[in-house]
């Protein structure tokens, strides 16, 4: 790939600016309205590189070290096997972050006003002609933020290992009964980093060491909300020592059965607990990485520092790491994790993790019977269940207490006003370097269960999940080497793994996004009957039968349903009823028209106003509706689910064949000729339907998932 570069000194910055790029020779990172790099919904493309290792390019070299010797012994009916399985591996990780700058435009200085929404396309691009990013920090060297700053990124050498040791018999109590019996102890030792560069925590219950000056600040000019005697700065960061976290030690059993209840039917089953590991999953670097934010306002654009895009940091002076140096005091100021799943986003990458996290267990069983019925026919039905505890489970700590939120279904500009509202800033002049530090903050930051730092997240292990299935296989096998296989299975997959109000302690219990109700697969291998050693062309010549004789012809089919989309909280009009009982046809015909291209795949009207405010002479209309401020829900208790059972992405349905001939050569060689067709109905796979009701494109598909029918030809020679 040819990488081209560019000279930010002829883009109009300053000397200044110029000088605190230090050299970086591509284009700065600018981002525009509800621009998302993990979104492919976003509407409005960035400038710039999306990448934070565009610079010097990827360099993140992996190294696994395994040894994984096994001892069998067999005797009598037994046959025992014991082993041990260690695994040492070893992630070094070089990441320049962003110091050209990353610039963000979301319109947050051109709207209406502070209780007015934000991510508007035409206020966000008339804010970037102002010259005025917003004042935004987030996690360096993650782009799926929307932030403003100049970064220095931290190298990291991590390392983690595995050891495990199991040991399983095999074995055959009798002709009709035979046991499986196994047990596995794994060992999780914590992530380690070779300098202690990583976070190892977040400390709730401790008091910040700014916290009585911050108190004593507060008395002096409280807000009603917060009595003077309950005003609190506490918790703190608490940084790697060794292991980011303690050792996981996982005890594993599991059985099974087989028996054979006659020559033609077998009984089987089976239950065992299952985990899975937990590697480099929490690399956070926060402090050791820093971001330097660009402040053009100190109060929310009611006045104007100065700084602008031209010349973004007028001092130029970058905040340098300082690593874990400060303890509890770091970091002040800072969002602590990036791309917050409370915003939209997804839980990616410097989560805080708990010190004491807890192994993640899947207790599975499964019966089954199989039967044979004679003349090459064998059906087996099989049930299948899984239980999932101490899954992990990402909750927006320091967000503001539900109390506070609007109870409304729209948009409360009020509440957003109340909430936005400038006030006296008791940390005033206590965190250099970051959003907070200004004379004034906004009355929902000191709400904050940890006023002193902005957002971020803690990952628990509070999740859980369901799944069972019951399966139908069909199979009947042929003396001449045909096959053909039928297996249907319905299945229903359930989870509590994200909180709708994060200042709630309750799991939302809902369909999963991993829910795929039906599944269907067809699979068969036919030679066909014509040839000279076939019914029909006995008495074909040989050359003729060497071409039109001995061809197998081989085909799969598969259908399977969609699974749900996830939303972020949207308005529903309450007289439409519950969203559950919402549903999608992608794909369906309806009118002449094709759902998710020509038209919405669900209903959308419930999700837009059908007032004077949203209509041109009477007549909604979708640009007003869109538009319309009071379905950008702000502050307000969720209640729309983050999945619907019946709005799905399309569902599948896949056909593949195959047409092959063998050739037999001289000593003993043989060329097989193959035709095949991958995916031969041409069927397209409709994918990522939009989600927000703000973009034109609401409930229409924006790309598809598969590739077109494709034809291949190949040819095999063995000897």
């Amino acid at each position: 790939m040819r990488v081209t570069t560019a000279d930010p000194a002829t883009l109009g910055f300053s000397t200044t600016a110029i000088r605190v790029m230090n050299g970086y020779q591509y284009l700065p990172f600018f981002t525009f309205g509800s621009f998302s790099t993990t979104n492919a919904s976003s509407t409005i493309a960035s400038l710039g590189s999306m990448r934070s290792d565009f610079g010097n390019g990827f360099n993140r070299p992996m190294h696994t070290l395994s040894f994984a010797p096994t001892l069998t012994r067999v005797w009598g009916g037994h046959a025992v096997r014991a082993g041990y399985d260690m695994r040492l591996q070893r992630w070094a990780i070089t990441n320049d972050g962003f110091p050209g700058g990353r610039f963000a435009f979301n319109g947050a200085y051109t709207r209406a006003n502070n209780s007015a929404a934000q991510n508007d396309r035409a206020q966000s691009w008339a804010q970037f002609l102002l010259g005025l990013p917003t004042v935004a920090s987030g996690n360096v060297a993650t782009p799926g933020t929307s932030s403003s700053q100049f970064e220095i990124a931290s190298p990291g050498q991590f390392s983690q290992q595995y050891h495990g040791l199991f040991a399983q018999d095999d074995w055959r109590v009798n002709r009709k009964v035979t046991l499986n019996l196994g047990l596995r102890l794994e060992v999780n030792p914590g992530m380690t980093e070779a300098q202690n560069r990583n976070v190892a925590g977040f400390d709730m219950s401790v008091s910040n060491p700014i916290e009585a000056a911050a108190q004593a600040a507060y008395a002096r000019n409280p807000i009603a909300e917060i009595p003077v005697s309950s005003f609190r700065a506490p918790g703190g960061l608490l940084f790697a020592d060794g292991a980011t976290y303690d050792t996981l030690m996982k005890l594993l059993p599991r059985a099974a059965i087989s028996y054979l209840l006659n020559p033609r039917t077998v009984l089987r089953g089976g239950v065992g607990l299952f985990s899975y590991d937990l590697f480099f999953d929490n690399i956070n670097q926060q402090g050791f990485s820093v971001g330097t934010p660009v402040l053009t306002t100190l109060d929310n654009g009611l006045t104007f520092t100065g700084a602008n895009l031209s010349n973004p940091l007028p001092d130029g002076v970058l905040v340098q790491p300082v690593g874990g140096s400060l303890g509890l005091a770091s970091s002040l100021g800072q969002n602590l994790t990036g791309n917050s799943p409370a915003g939209g986003g997804q839980v990616t990458t410097n989560n805080l993790v708990e010190p004491n996290r807890k192994a993640p267990y899947y207790t599975r069983w499964e019966m089954a019977v199989q039967h044979d019925f004679g003349a090459g026919w064998v059906v087996a039905a099989t049930y299948t269940g899984s239980r999932g505890r101490n899954i992990p489970v990402f909750r927006d700590i320091n967000g503001i207490p539900i109390r506070y939120l609007s109870t409304s279904r729209f948009r409360d500009t009020t509440n957003e006003s109340f909430l936005t509202q400038q006030v006296a800033n008791p940390f005033a002049g206590l965190l250099p370097g970051s959003t907070l530090n200004s004379a004034t903050v906004q009355r929902q930051q000191l709400l904050r269960p940890f006023p002193e730092f902005g957002t971020f997240g803690i990952e628990q292990s509070s999740g859980s999940d369901s799944y069972n299935a019951g399966a139908v296989q069909i199979e009947r096998r042929f003396r001449s080497g045909n096959s053909f296989t039928i297996q249907y299975t319905r299945s229903r997959t359930r989870d509590s793994l994200k909180y709708l109000n994060a200042a709630e302690d309750l799991l939302e219990d809902r369909v999963s996004p991993n829910d795929r109700p039906h599944r269907l697969s067809l699979g068969s291998s036919m030679v066909l009957p014509v040839g000279r050693a076939h019914r029909w062309g006995k008495e074909w010549s040989g050359p003729i039968d060497a071409i039109l004789g001995g061809w197998q012809v081989s085909g799969t089919y598969q259908y399977q349903s969609g699974f749900p989309l996830t939303w972020n909280s949207s308005y529903y009009d309450s007289s439409c009823g519950n969203p559950a009982s919402l549903g999608s046809s992608i794909g369906k015909t309806v009118n002449g028209q094709i759902l998710g291209l020509d038209a919405p795949a669900w209903d959308v009207s419930c999700f837009y106003f059908h007032d004077g405010a949203v209509q041109t002479n009477g007549i909604d209309d979708p640009v007003k509706q869109r538009a319309d401020q009071r379905i950008q829900l702000g502050n307000n208790v969720r209640y729309f689910p983050s999945t619907l059972p019946g709005v799905r992405t399309h569902q599948l349905h896949l056909l593949d064949t195959g047409l092959f001939k063998n050739f037999s050569g001289p000593h003993k060689m043989t060329l097989q000729l193959r035709l095949e067709w991958i995916n031969a109905l041409n069927y397209t796979v409709l994918w990522n339907p939009d989600t927000n009701p703000r973009n034109a494109t609401f409930g229409f598909v924006n790309q598809d998932r598969n590739n077109p029918r494709d034809m291949q030809i190949g040819l095999r020679v063995r000897f």
